[in-house]
């Protein structure tokens, strides 16, 4: 059923992005519908820290240390697909740009066996300045949509640390809403663009900065 979900999202987007490349096509028949493909470093922003390893009941004496660990720094890649609607404009509304966008992001906790990892699918907004320097253009992105996963930045350990085995705890996958914003820039293929992504996963928020270098075309 989240497959399902997940490919229905991003078919809606996909129409909608080329819905609005094919309206946004000037007498020229320039290009209008772009693909872009990232991948960069996702670094936690805020504490991260939870217990991995919960006290006894009754607490043991002396205490049991609880393992406080926060997670390491992780990797997000990401496909975004965008239109044009207003490409043959002669006005500001030129820069403006709809799409989607699907991301998968990792992060690992030295102290389990089961990393976290968020997918997402979001509809984008994204507007270019008028071209500052030549062959480069500056734009400004922001989105919101849906995520998917098992675990958020700030749930407790992954195994099961009561059994002697411990053995890995399943969790059924967690649907939650979150959006993303960031200014970037391309250099004829070549883009770059960092991004905020905040998630409202089921303790607190989740919250990352991911550092993107990909191509679009």
């Amino acid at each position: 059923m989240r497959t399902l979900k997940c490919t229905g999202a991003v078919v809606l987007l996909l129409s909608i992005s080329s819905f609005a490349g094919l309206s946004g096509k000037s007498g020229n028949d320039s290009k209008a519908t772009f693909n872009s493909f990232t991948v960069g470093p996702a670094l936690p922003i805020g504490g991260t820290a939870v217990m991995t390893r919960p006290e006894t009941d009754p607490p043991a004496n002396p205490p049991t240390d609880p393992l406080m660990r926060s997670l390491k720094s992780g990797w997000e890649a990401g496909w975004t697909f965008f239109g044009k609607p207003f490409l043959s404009s002669d006005n500001a509304l030129s820069g403006l740009a709809f799409g989607g966008k699907v991301s998968y992001s990792r992060w690992n906790r030295d102290s389990t066996w089961t990393p976290v990892t968020i997918l997402g699918v979001q509809g984008i907004v994204r507007y270019y300045i008028p071209p500052v320097i030549k062959q480069v253009d500056l734009f400004g992105q922001a989105g919101a949509g849906w995520f998917i996963g098992e675990y958020g930045f700030f749930d407790p350990d992954t195994l099961d640390r009561s059994s002697a085995t411990q053995e890995r705890i399943v969790t059924k996958g967690q649907n939650w809403l979150g959006v993303h914003f960031g200014v970037g820039m391309n250099a004829d293929v070549v883009e770059v663009l960092p991004v905020i992504t905040v998630v409202a996963t089921k303790s607190k928020l989740s919250t990352w900065l991911s550092l993107n270098l990909g191509m679009t075309f």
